[in-house]
């Protein structure tokens, strides 16, 4: 009885390995069936594609749904053949278009861009999986000579990005510029250009020149800038701070970019490294000056006056600049030279003759005070008035050269200065003083004086 257990149990075995592995085999044929029917499906795909890009009336909307439909296929993942497919289409219709004209149609320009953008993208990528799994295939040189050619009737793709710029849409413009660059250094667009030397003389020499890379990036930074990402313009100037080109607007871009970030720190070290780049230009010194003067840093603020007029000695605005600073520090007879000084330079300067002026004027006021403080009331005419006196001329020349009366502190010294004079009893020339009193204030649109 236990025997024919057993048997029957070996035979149950038996059977149920069977059936298993026959079932095994079935779903392994079911797979490779379907894996099989998937690649016909994606190669039908291709082969549809190229058929409706091709001849004289080509349906360039059925080729691309025939590649989306081989993209959808598993076969298209990390297949250098759909890449390639993909790109010739768009190839093709980049060559329709500009066959057209030829034909008595008319090329749509925005057409020829997308297309030549497209197919560089497609076969720059078919280009590295080529590289990558069979360096020998039969359509890699297809990929370099069709690529390169996309890339030589765009001028690099730089047309493309000038597309972009004149309807203003300085993002994609920015994108084009950089892909041009990219392009540009490629090994794809160098190996293609390699298929015919006199097009890597003619084309790709001229293109990849430094100075055609440094007047796209330019390009790209110019419009970073317009589309008012100042981060996007921070990354698009720090890339040409080093390249030697149009260097002076590329910093001063640049620190105005971090200044709108409200990176007062690397406004800062990028200040004084224009100080040290470019030592002749007095801009860099002039804005560290007066961020040390915002900081009432005033000692730091004259030691970049200083270079700023080293490097420009003759240089009113800048003598005048250093009268300002010393006079904040107090040391007001320094500060009246660079005012002489200033004025010697450049006698139209209205500032430093006004400047001169209030020197002259503040001490006046301080002696006066001094005097009123201490009661010696019968002092003030006698010793603070020639101080006034002092002032007055200074100040006349000021108005004389402050043509568009822009400066009120001329006015209202003057005035005080007429007023004190033309009040006192025992003055000879009243009425002249107070012609001048309201011709002062004629100008500056101040009230007159009416007895």
């Amino acid at each position: 009885m236990k025997r024919i257990i057993l048997t029957a149990l070996a035979a149950a075995l038996t059977l149920g390995s069977f059936t298993a592995y026959a079932g095994g085999d079935d779903a392994e044929k079911a797979a490779k069936k379907a894996a099989k029917e998937e690649l016909k499906a994606f190669n039908k795909a291709l082969k549809e594609a190229k058929k409706a890009s091709e001849g004289t009336t080509p349906d360039f909307a059925a080729a691309r749904a025939a590649i989306a439909t081989a993209q959808a296929n598993s076969n298209s993942k990390d297949n250098p053949e759909f890449y390639f497919a993909a790109g010739e289409v768009e190839y093709a219709q980049m060559n329709n278009e500009r066959n057209k004209p030829a034909l008595g149609g008319k090329m749509d320009e925005k057409t020829i861009y997308d297309c030549t953008d497209a197919a560089y993208d497609l076969y720059s990528k078919a280009y590295g999986l080529y590289k990558a799994q069979d360096p020998k295939a039969k359509n890699l040189e297809t990929v370099k000579a069709h690529a390169f050619e996309c890339f030589q009737i765009t001028g690099g793709l730089r047309a493309n990005a000038g597309y972009w710029y004149n309807a203003k849409d300085w993002k994609k413009a920015y994108d084009a510029f950089t892909k041009s660059i990219e392009a540009t250094q490629s090994d794809l667009i160098k190996e293609g250009a390699a298929q015919n030397p006199i097009l890597m003389e003619t084309v790709y020499a001229p293109l990849a020149a430094d100075s055609t890379i440094n007047q796209t990036m330019f390009n790209r930074a110019v419009v970073a800038i317009y589309s008012e990402d100042h981060n996007l313009a921070v990354t698009a100037l720090e890339a040409m701070k080093d390249k030697n080109y149009e260097t002076n607007l590329i910093y001063q871009s640049l620190a105005k970019e971090y200044l709108a970030l409200q990176d007062t720190a690397k406004f800062v070290d990028l200040l004084k490294e224009g100080v040290q780049k470019l030592p002749s230009e007095p801009w860099y010194a002039t804005s560290l000056m007066n961020v040390y003067l915002e900081q009432k840093n005033y000692a730091e603020a004259a030691n970049y006056i200083d270079n700023i007029i080293q490097t420009d000695p003759n240089n009113a605005r800048f003598v005048d600049l250093k009268g300002r600073l010393l006079e904040m520090q107090g040391d007001n007879a320094a500060a009246e030279e660079c005012y002489k000084k200033a004025t010697e330079l450049d006698a139209t300067n209205y500032q430093s003759w006004s400047n001169l002026g209030r020197i002259a004027f503040n001490k006046a006021t301080d002696k006066e005070n001094e005097l009123y403080d201490k009661k010696q009331y019968d002092a003030v005419d006698k010793v603070a008035g020639p101080l006034y006196d002092a002032a007055l001329p200074f100040y006349e020349k000021a108005f004389a050269f402050d043509s568009e009366h822009s400066d009120n502190t001329i006015a209202n010294a003057m005035r005080t200065i007429l007023y004190k004079k033309f009040q006192k009893p025992s003055c000879p020339n009243k009425q002249e003083l107070i012609d001048q009193y309201n011709e002062v204030s004629r100008a500056y649109g101040l009230p007159e004086f009416k007895k």
